[in-house]
């Protein structure tokens, strides 16, 4: 018999929804998908809003754990960083939690969260590239509106690279 641990019924989460949306993450279908009991699931999560919680904090995590990685680095290549992170992503698992959002009060405050702590970060980041508050707070809110967008749209509708966005970061970083 299988048995899953926390980590893989939150990765198995993340795959699902990023898939097939957030009605998906159900009990019974997961159970289904993973070959595996209900006892299993309900052995790390009190409920399905308990794992939605979950789900949503291992989202969260993943953002978290790349600027505290990048924390340490000279402001211009914690900024290359953090541009080419989101970059890199697909942008699906981005869109899903987001229509999430649209419906639960749980994922919209998950989504306020994250984008607070990203903006803050950007926000740090020019400001340790020597500009005033004011302009830090004003050019991250534009630079983490770009870098959504890009992540947001489909690939096939609009195609900003890394080396797009951080040519925008570095024009509107700029004192």
């Amino acid at each position: 018999m299988v048995k899953l641990s926390r980590e893989d019924w939150l990765s198995l989460g993340l795959a699902t929804l990023e898939v097939e949306g957030f009605t998906a993450l159900k009990a019974d279908k997961l159970t289904r998908k993973a070959g595996v009991t209900r006892g299993s699931f309900y052995g790390y999560f009190a409920d399905v809003a308990a794992f939605h919680a979950a789900v949503l904090e291992a989202w969260s995590d993943g953002s978290r754990k790349i600027a505290a990685k990048l924390a340490s680095l000279p402001a211009e290549e914690r900024l290359k960083g953090l541009i080419s992170a989101s970059a890199e992503t697909s942008g699906a698992l981005e869109r899903a939690v987001r229509a999430w959002a649209q419906s639960d009060p749980m994922a919209a405050r998950a989504v306020a969260a994250l984008d607070a702590f990203r903006i803050e970060t950007l926000i740090a980041t020019f400001e340790d590239l020597g500009l005033a508050p004011s302009d830090a707070r004003t050019r991250a809110k534009l630079l983490y509106a770009a870098a959504m967008g890009a992540m947001i749209v489909p690939k096939d509708t609009i195609k900003l690279s890394a080396d797009d966005l951080a040519a925008f970061a570095e024009l509107i970083s700029r004192g």
